[in-house]
């Protein structure tokens, strides 16, 4: 449904990750549970998605004379890092950590609790290369087994005091 009613250029996932109900095989249950996620750059795609969902919900429980009762948490905002922001902490990454070192990432649809600061200030969000392979620091960050090259740090907390030199007018 996602792909029938959002803009193809506009980025938009929609993921049900858990879906409980009943305790037996045989029996039909009472009341059944979905969990999910709602993810968009634009508060317009989210909030259409939003729509969508009770829409698509009322009406396949209905056709098979149910009800739903739709709750949808409105879920974290995308990070959209400042234009400004953005190139001072460009700036400060290649003076402490040496252009070549700086990898621009592609937009990512994961939730990050940073977007919340960013609707109440401008700011940049950036990621600290923290893998190494010689220490078997190369596991995803939700990983049970994620461990960091912690010789990194300095060199982030470097970039972090340049940047807000920087912003600063230094």
């Amino acid at each position: 449904a996602v792909s029938r009613n959002t803009d193809p250029l506009e980025s938009a996932v929609v993921s049900f990750g858990t879906v409980q109900g009943g305790t037996a095989n045989n029996v039909i249950p009472e009341t059944v549970e979905m969990t999910g996620t709602v993810r968009s750059f634009r508060h317009e795609v989210r909030d259409a998605l939003h729509r969508r969902i009770s829409e698509i919900a009322s009406s396949t429980a209905a056709a098979l004379g149910c009800g739903a009762e739709v709750n949808i948490r409105r879920d974290l905002p995308a990070v959209i890092n400042d234009g400004a922001s953005y190139a001072c902490c460009i700036r400060a990454a290649s003076m402490e950590a040496g252009e070549d070192k700086i990898i621009t990432a592609a937009p990512s649809m994961g939730g990050e609790d940073f977007a919340l600061f960013q609707e109440l200030i401008p700011g940049c969000m950036f990621w600290l290369g923290v893998g190494n392979e010689a220490i078997g620091a190369v596991y995803p960050w939700h990983s049970p087994r994620f461990i960091a090259d912690e010789s990194a740090l300095p060199v982030g907390a470097a970039t972090l005091a340049r940047a807000a030199y920087i912003a600063a007018g230094g």
